[in-house]
């Protein structure tokens, strides 16, 4: 079990799961990420999403069901977002840990320091 890293856009912020499709491949594998459990950091102008929660697929049917299963699992828990900015980008970038370089800030603050940007 792992997580996955990838950036995404300021209108991402708004979705629930981002679908992101490879195009340059002849399989053209979908990757579903589920941002309702996911650290979102504000990595200089780079929002990056980190979660658990990812699948990577050929069969787009999949992804419907996917949104389904963890929309009633987060229900259930009640699980949310942690938005967290990040101190050292330099360093965050070549290691990638994110997590060590950042602070916990809530989802005003992360708006409010992402409108700075």
């Amino acid at each position: 079990m792992g997580s996955i890293i990838i950036t995404i856009k300021k209108s991402d912020l708004s979705r629930h799961n981002v679908v992101k499709v490879d195009k340059s491949d002849t399989f053209r594998p979908y990757l579903l990420v589920n941002l309702n459990r996911a650290y979102i950091y504000l990595c200089g102008k780079e929002i990056i999403a980190e979660s658990r929660d990812f699948v990577i697929t050929g069969k787009k049917s999949i992804i419907a069901e996917y949104r389904k299963f963890w929309q009633a699992e987060h229900s259930k828990q009640n699980l949310s977002r942690q938005y967290r900015i990040v101190h050292n980008e330099v360093i965050a970038e070549r290691d990638m840990a994110y997590y060590t370089h950042s602070a916990e800030v809530s989802e005003a603050e992360f708006m409010a320091e992402l409108s700075k940007k």
